[in-house]
């Protein structure tokens, strides 16, 4: 008699409410510090499908959702803030059309607030029952759904009906609390079950069942201090925190933040009771340590270890009757069929496959496994795809492609906590079916497990049994599951079947609030499609043709060129159908290219001339981009360059004669990102000689002198100049006062002329700043008074090494003759004072007068009367913005 079918089948709850966290990382992060705008700490987060709101004592404030720019103040607080993770709509707790304020309240509406300004709509969703939310209440957004805990019960509100579902009791377990009311969370909903997302801690966040208490992990991180606040956003892969006091992801008291994380709408293993019969069963024709079990698609072939001598493997027909024994000199740990019924097997200790080539003949496959975790009595299959060998040792599944290659390994989560299921041997077998990892604890309960290591369902064998060969023997064979009860006893089979369900596209590959991705090429991208189903095979698309390999729900594209640009598209698909996702548009700038620097030679500069170098740029780029240019740091004192033409500009002072000087030029283009080129060149700055003519006032018809003075960089053996001044006015010019190692002369060379000169006296070159000698001169008799100015021209000098000195700059000088009349000099000074100088005949009386008009018979103010007792007088009249004017007269 053959007894029911005992299935194991894959069912699922409605599309859209079954949401589950895989990951919340630390990385990829970006934080503000909200408490200018929302004053002190005080908890509650929400995020729309463009803005984060988080709520301080002062008010509630929004920032962009994508990096957190953009704060502004909403002008009150929301101290219930919650949202649907899905359509990212964002509420308060109400009480009828008023937000239920921070200590809580009676909750009978969920009143939505508009997701980009933060004020409150006109939308408001009526529950089905009140809730009352005391002090210390919990807040979870969530898919479809918002579950609050009231300290003491859970309740769901259903998305979009307002239908409040009492989930039963739970006392709340360690949580992290805000210094409001509340704390904040996220719901979660998947194998028929609600759990609760919080921070448990400043090292840990973790899920709650709900109502059975059960907790794990979610995250471990190094230190999330006052955080008490945590929120999701499905469009970004991203969650969003807000707290208090620093943490490692750094800021200070007051803390708004992202970082990645990700998410899955997971497919949940049930069963329909909780114990199966066996569908098939026959005895086993070994009478020795049981191991595995395969079929070729004709017969089942058995296998047992212990030793390598004997009888260790066995041919049946496909009713189960016993055909042969045979002794292929193999330990076997495991026996396995290919999708074409080729017949394979692994022995004890071994990483050599082994493949049948004949009834009870084996040869090596020429495949050995590299790498991975294998114990001594691993059991090796194939998965469903034949593609893939897989193995488990302590709880950690081993995967390596056709060749033995290793690909990588999974920890089965919670492995170990079923009776005995991570003792050996049966810590050591696993069987791969239907896209599932199945393990077997050795007393009747089998596992099933996903590909991220997570128990999805498990139930009970009847009559498997529990003995030493039962742990060994766990096969997957001929679409069933098979267990032998004892040695050489009977081996049973329980059907495994899985019930597919149509594809459904839940986020579409594309941010919910952008139509495309704009890059540079050279980047890489990365599109995401979020589906509901089983089993689904992933095709994507560019521009209407199949993308070879890209057959994951994530795509990636590296190092993306112009020609990548196009819509991208995933197909999913099972044996109910397939479903198209909505376009995601790829713009593909191309990337910026660097602008380049002309070259640019040495240069040759001199002390107080202006030197300018035009610096030439090209930009490959077409359109040309803006450029600015910098010196780089280290260039000479007092050099400049205009930013925007990029002419370099600099007059060497004194003190920089005789140098060289290293500039450089960076010039930085406005693409993205920006780009720079430089260039550099030297500037050797000469020596110079400045020679300087004083001043002096004299009285007609008497004699006089001005100082002449120099200032050279190198040392000089002559210099020379010519002078002029009216001869009419000045003569018998003659060097007088030199100091002992110059001679000098003066000649005239012309009318109004002198040549004047002065020579090195004893080989010592004359260098620095130095006095050459006395001018003397004599002003002629019987001229009117007057500003006689003495004007050099021809300045040369010669150094030691017989080079004249590349740069001479003089200074005239200027001689005040007195004769009958006064004369008046005005001055400004750098301090905006007024300074007036009257030259006049000593011993005589003069008057020195103002007024601010020159016109007919304006009055004159007396500003000074007296008598001078020198050549000069200086008087300092104050400052003003007026003109005046001054006269002196006897």
């Amino acid at each position: 008699m053959t007894s029911q079918p005992a299935v194991l089948t894959v069912v699922a709850v409605p599309a859209g409410a079954n949401f589950r966290i895989t990951t919340l990382s630390p990385d990829q992060r970006q934080i503000v510090d909200p408490k200018a705008l929302t004053g002190p700490y005080h908890g509650g987060i929400a995020v729309s499908a463009s803005q984060v709101f988080c709520t301080g004592d002062a008010q509630t404030a929004r920032f962009a959702l994508s990096d957190l720019s953009g704060g502004a103040g909403l002008g009150r607080q929301y101290g219930a803030l919650t949202s649907n993770l899905r359509t990212e709509t964002v509420y308060s707790l109400g009480n009828g059309n008023s937000p239920i304020p921070a200590g809580g309240g009676t909750v009978t509406t969920l009143i939505e607030v508009d997701g980009q300004t933060g004020l409150l709509t006109t939308n408001t969703l009526t529950l089905s029952m009140p809730i009352t939310v005391p002090s210390g209440s919990g807040i979870f957004a969530g898919y479809d759904q918002v579950v609050v805990h009231d300290g003491r019960r859970a309740w769901a509100v259903l998305l979009p009906s307002g239908v409040v579902v009492d989930l039963g009791e739970l006392s709340m377990p360690e949580h992290q609390v805000c210094e409001s009311w509340a704390f904040w969370g996220v719901a979660e909903y998947f194998d028929g079950a609600v759990y609760l997302v919080y921070v448990r801690d400043p090292t840990s966040i973790v899920r709650t069942g709900v109502p059975d208490g059960e907790t794990e992990l979610v995250a471990t991180v190094a230190n999330l201090s006052g955080l008490c606040s945590i929120t999701f956003s499905i469009s970004l892969n991203r969650w969003y925190f807000h707290r208090q006091n620093r943490s490692q992801f750094g800021g200070g008291a007051e803390t708004l933040g992202y970082a990645d994380a990700t998410w899955e709408v997971p497919v949940s293993v049930l069963v329909s009771a909780p114990s199966y019969s066996a569908s098939t069963a026959f005895g086993d024709a070994l009478a020795s340590t049981t191991m595995s079990l395969a079929f070729d698609g004709t017969n089942y072939w058995s296998a047992s270890g212990g030793s390598y001598d004997g009888k260790r493997y066995a041919r049946y027909d496909a009713r189960g009757n016993p055909l042969a024994t045979y002794s292929p000199g193999l330990d076997f740990r495991s026996v396995f069929s290919d999708s074409a019924g080729a017949i394979f097997g692994l022995q004890l200790n071994e990483r050599t496959i082994f493949r049948q080539t004949a009834p009870g003949l084996f040869v090596s496959s020429g495949v050995a496994l590299t790498g991975g975790r294998l114990d001594p009595h691993s059991a090796l299959v194939l998965d469903a795809s034949a593609s893939e060998y897989v193995a488990l040792a302590d709880g950690v599944v081993s995967r390596w492609d056709a060749n033995g290659v290793f690909i990588t390994s999974t920890t089965l989560s919670g492995f170990g906590q079923i009776l005995d299921e991570d003792s050996l041997p049966q810590s050591a077998r696993v069987i791969a079916a239907s896209g599932f990892w199945l393990t077997y604890n050795g007393h009747g309960i089998l596992s099933a497990w996903d590909a991220a290591g997570r128990r999805v369902g498990r139930t009970t064998l009847l009559d498997a049994g529990s003995s030493f060969d039962s742990a060994y023997s766990l096969s997957f064979a001929n679409g069933k599951v098979f267990v032998i009860d004892q040695e050489g006893g009977v081996w049973r089979g329980y059907d495994f079947g899985v019930k597919p369900i149509a594809p459904v596209i839940v986020v579409q590959p594309a941010s919910q609030t952008l139509s495309s991705q704009t890059i540079l090429a050279g980047a890489n991208v990365t599109f995401r499609v979020a589906a509901y189903g089983f089993p689904l095979s992933y095709q994507w698309q560019f521009d209407g043709a199949n993308l070879p390999g890209a057959t994951n729900s994530i795509l990636t594209l590296h190092n993306v060129l112009p020609a990548s640009a196009g819509s991208y598209t995933v197909v999913l698909s099972n044996a109910l159908g397939s479903v198209t996702s909505q376009p995601a548009t790829l713009v593909v700038n191309e990337a910026n290219s660097a602008p380049v620097l002309l070259p640019v030679g040495n240069q040759v500069a001199y002390v107080l001339t202006l030197l300018l170098v035009t610096n030439q740029v090209s930009d490959p780029d077409v359109p040309t981009e803006k450029m600015t240019f910098q010196l780089a740091p280290g260039g000479p004192l007092g050099a400049r360059i205009i930013t925007n033409s990029g002419v370099f500009i600099w007059k060497p002072s004194r003190g920089q004669a005789s140098s060289s000087n290293f500039v450089t030029i960076i010039v930085t283009d406005d693409g993205v990102p920006p780009l720079s080129a430089t260039n550099s060149f030297s500037v050797v700055v000469g020596d110079f000689l400045e020679l300087s003519l004083g001043s002096t006032a004299v009285r007609a018809g008497q004699s006089g002198s001005v100082p002449v003075t120099m200032n050279s960089s190198a040392g000089i053996t002559n210099v020379s100049f010519l002078l002029q001044a009216p001869d009419e006015r000045l003569t018998d010019f003659a060097p007088q006062l030199l100091p002992p190692d110059v001679s000098g002369s003066a000649q005239p060379s012309a009318p109004n002329r002198s040549l004047i000169r002065y020579d090195a006296v004893g080989g010592q070159p004359l260098i620095g700043t130095r006095s050459l000698s006395s001018l003397a001169f004599t002003a002629s008799s019987n001229q009117t008074s007057a500003f006689v100015p003495l004007n050099v021209s021809g300045l040369a000098a010669v150094q030691g090494n017989g080079v004249p000195v590349p740069r001479t700059i003089s200074n005239d000088g200027r001689i005040a003759i007195v004769g009958t009349a006064p004369l008046l000099e005005a001055l400004i000074r750098t301090n905006g004072q007024r300074t007036v100088i009257l030259y006049g005949i000593p011993q005589m009386n003069y008057t020195l007068e103002s007024t601010t008009s020159l016109a007919d018979g304006v009055s004159w103010t007396i500003e000074w009367q007296g008598m001078l007792t020198n050549l000069f007088q200086v008087f300092d009249m104050g400052t003003t913005n007026q003109t005046i004017f001054y006269r002196a007269k006897e």
